[in-house]
């Protein structure tokens, strides 16, 4: 895999970068243990990706030698709604999800969920924002305020072993999708009634129980990998 890190800065204006942040000096001096002369890749949040010569390697100044612009996009756009699960798989789906193609994840505080906050964590987007270093989409990943399970949108997909298989339904024309991933604990009455009310639709995977962060990845694959 190339060297790639994902950069703060805007490389469509910066031919030369003199590097700051000490995360990014610490990767590229002790892990990467680049010497001058060796060229390294460069991401940004606009889908810019540069090639860049470290030229001084004590004061960190990079010299841009071949700039492109990402072009590559997902079938459709998934967004997806994700209830607080476990701290360290809700952020395992964070982190994996720009790899398959998700746009937007809205935290999801549902009936059963073990514990939630209202607020976006920092830790979540730089989480996010480091898949651009892995996936090639020509897109930035966002990271929406937490919301009620009432407030998801109208005829959401709602993943359910009980419901009808994914590979057998037809998705949304406009390339829209709204993924609804439920607790561990699964979805209260109170919460179907919701999603019966607004004509969501109850997908599955498996006539298994998985775990969350395994059904969202499968789920996701099959929308837009699947070849639907």
């Amino acid at each position: 895999m190339k060297r790639k890190i994902f950069i703060p800065l805007d490389l469509n204006e910066n031919r030369l970068l003199k590097l700051e942040e000490n995360e990014i000096i610490h990767r590229i001096k002790n892990v990467y243990r680049l010497k001058e002369g060796e060229k390294i890749i460069f991401v940004d949040k606009n889908g810019y990706e540069g090639t860049y010569e470290l030229i001084d390697k004590n004061k960190f100044l990079f010299q841009l030698k071949n700039l492109n612009k990402r072009k590559i996009l997902p079938p459709y756009n998934v967004n997806l709604y994700l209830s607080f699960i476990k701290k360290e798989n809700f952020e395992l789906i964070l982190e994996k999800s720009f790899e398959l193609g998700i746009m937007e994840i809205t935290p999801l505080i549902a009936e059963r969920s073990s514990w939630y906050t209202n607020e976006i964590s920092e830790r979540w987007n730089k989480i996010l924002l480091k898949g651009l270093e892995i996936a090639e989409w020509n897109f930035v990943p966002k990271i929406n305020k937490p919301i009620s399970l009432k407030n998801i949108p109208y005829q959401s997909y709602v993943l359910d072993k009980n419901g009808i298989p994914i590979n057998k339904i037809t998705l949304n024309k406009n390339k829209i999708i709204n993924l609804i991933v439920g607790p561990e604990g699964g979805f209260s009455s109170k919460e179907l009634t919701i999603f019966k009310n607004k004509k969501c639709y109850l997908v599955s995977i498996a006539k298994t129980n998985l775990k969350t962060e395994t059904a969202v990845f499968v789920a996701i694959s099959l929308i837009n990998f699947g070849n639907f």
